[in-house]
């Protein structure tokens, strides 16, 4: 797409602001649905942030990632 990007734990700033932008223009209707689907599926892994490797807590208490994801169904 011709933008040089940096490493960053929110990608769904860095596809906002490309659609945003005059060049997007020149994405045509499905390149730009398909950004949007990135986006989509990007804020879910965003919002997991750390958790999978780290834990995290939860009503003032530490839960590891096993204890959060238990099984496929957790993780869909």
């Amino acid at each position: 797409m011709g933008v040089k990007i940096q490493k960053t734990h929110e990608p769904t700033k860095i596809l906002k602001d490309i659609l945003k932008d005059k060049e997007s223009r020149k994405f045509d209707k499905k390149a730009k649905e398909l950004i949007k689907k990135i986006i989509t599926y990007s804020l879910l892994f965003e919002e997991e942030g750390t958790k999978t490797r780290y834990g995290v807590y939860k009503e003032d208490e530490f839960l590891i990632a096993e204890e959060i994801y238990t099984s496929l169904e957790d993780i869909k």
